[in-house]
């Protein structure tokens, strides 16, 4: 690993995913040639990316965003998950290396701007997920052989981990941020890896709540720094 900027704390803010008396703060680095080892362990300590941009959560008296996992060995689908399998049963998916496209950026655009209002540029979006390294991954999801969805994804020696998921509004009937996961869960688990990452899980924020949905899942305990079972 290449740091080149040693760890720091951001300046506090209003957080953005609970109560407003709560402030947000990230401990975060930037580094280049990373290994895939080393950002395993990396996540298995609460760390996420973008780009070169390293962060984790380190909010002063509050243990609300944590690390969730599924343990792929226990991974079952319910029966909610199934209809969306079936519904998805003509949905094209495509796993491959790093290949950017204005079609994959036009999916991730229109994501932004109908759930989230928000504009985007295309070199922003270039250095948030066409940083190439040895483990990232994009996945791609074609519906009458239109690009409608797009994943950027992870892989380390053990898990898989889901950095980010876009989709094309037109397309909300199909249950994409769903069907993405249990695709890509099962891939992670035909490459018999253990774990797929989801990023951080806040049970008070409701648009995290279906992350809680995916069978049988870990949290990472900070006060025993260790991956439980998660009983909620």
């Amino acid at each position: 690993m290449k740091l080149l900027q040693e760890n720091r704390y951001s300046t506090a803010i209003t957080c953005p995913y609970i109560s407003s008396e709560k402030k947000f703060i990230q401990e975060y680095f930037f580094a280049t040639n990373v290994t895939k080892s080393e950002y395993q362990s990396l996540l298995e300590a609460s760390w996420r990316r973008f780009g070169i941009f390293y962060f984790r959560y380190a909010c002063k008296n509050c243990n609300k965003c944590m690390p969730i996992r599924i343990n792929l060995k226990n991974f079952n689908l319910t029966k909610s998950q199934k209809k969306v399998v079936k519904k998805n049963k003509n949905t094209k998916v495509i796993i491959r290396t790093l290949q950017p496209s204005m079609e994959i950026y036009k999916v991730y655009e229109n994501h932004s701007l109908n759930k989230f209002n928000k504009k985007t540029n295309i070199q922003e979006f270039l250095e948030t997920y066409y940083y190439k390294n040895d483990f990232a991954l994009q996945s791609e999801y074609y519906i009458d052989d239109k690009l409608v969805a797009i994943g950027f994804l992870d892989k380390v020696n053990n898990a898989l981990s889901s950095i980010y998921f876009a989709y094309n509004t037109d397309y909300s009937n199909y249950s994409l941020g769903t069907f993405s996961v249990i695709y890509e869960s099962q891939y992670a688990l035909s490459l018999n890896l253990d774990f797929y990452y989801l990023g951080y899980y806040i049970k008070e924020n409701k648009s995290m709540k279906y992350k809680n949905n995916f069978k049988e899942n870990q949290i990472l305990d900070k006060k025993l720094n260790k991956w439980i079972k998660n009983n909620e």
